[in-house]
């Protein structure tokens, strides 16, 4: 199977909780496309990613959050200070913002890592092929 090159993005910003500066992994990127997976899938690759090109310290923050109830949830950013959890639905909405701005331009989100995954791992990410959620589009 061929090699797809794939990114990580994400942006810092201040932890809900305590203010303290949050690196959030948004999801990973495929190089050429205009989409973002979202979902466990691929948050999953994007981790993988993150350890394969040497970003652990981001990687062991992109944890498993847990309900109320006790069940356990999706992959998500958490601060490093404080380990509040920063919640996929808040962060998805900033980098949608960060993405395009209020007068619809372009704007840029920070690649985090890079690295490599085979195309079963992408498509398992993907909405379209596997059990991703959706995808940002821009």
């Amino acid at each position: 199977m061929d090699a797809v090159r794939v990114g990580v993005v994400g942006f810092s910003w201040g932890c809900w909780k305590c203010s303290e500066s949050v690196q959030c992994v948004v999801g990973p990127y495929r190089y050429g496309d205009n989409e973002i997976p979202l979902g466990d899938p691929a948050q999953t690759l994007a981790r993988e990613i993150l350890l394969q090109d040497g970003k652990t310290e981001v990687a062991a923050l992109l944890v498993r959050k847990h309900h109320r109830d006790g069940s356990e949830g999706e992959l998500a950013s958490h601060c490093g200070s404080c380990g509040a959890v920063q919640g996929n639905f808040y962060v998805q909405n900033e980098a949608l913002s960060r993405l395009i701005d209020a007068d619809g331009h372009i704007e840029t989100l920070d690649l985090i890592a890079d690295g490599e995954c085979d195309e079963a791992a992408w498509k398992d990410a993907s909405p379209e092929y596997g059990d991703g959620v959706g995808m940002i589009y821009f």
